[in-house]
């Protein structure tokens, strides 16, 4: 028995950086105050961009969605940092994205709030 692919997206998902601007925690210091700092950080972001997240160890690695076409993504390093495998980014198609969006505005919706 033959295996038919579906063809796939020839765009693949850019890597754009991190985001700018994004507070840095300082655990020899006030880490409690870095800590607010990233959640409202955070909080700005969600507000301007759609935002994907990846289970990755013990929480969840970052994407803000800077631009649907070309499909670009930039790594949020809330807390941890965690990130994707750059393979693992750049296969990402635009439908995965937007099904992952979708995902999370239901789950917000449900629980009422970040998903």
């Amino acid at each position: 028995m033959a295996v038919v692919l579906e063809p796939m997206e020839a765009a693949m998902a850019r890597y754009g950086g991190v985001v700018k601007g994004w507070p840095e925690l300082d655990f020899s210091g006030d880490w409690q105050a870095g800590i607010k700092a990233q959640d409202k950080a955070l909080a700005a972001i969600e507000a301007e961009y759609p935002v994907v997240v990846f289970p990755v160890a013990d929480n969840y690695a970052r994407y803000a969605v800077v631009s649907m076409k070309p499909l670009t993504l930039q790594l949020i390093p809330y807390l941890d940092a965690y990130q994707i495998p750059a393979s693992h980014l750049r296969g990402l198609r635009l439908a995965d994205v937007k099904q992952m969006i979708e995902h999370s505005k239901a789950m917000a919706k449900l629980f009422g709030g970040r998903s």
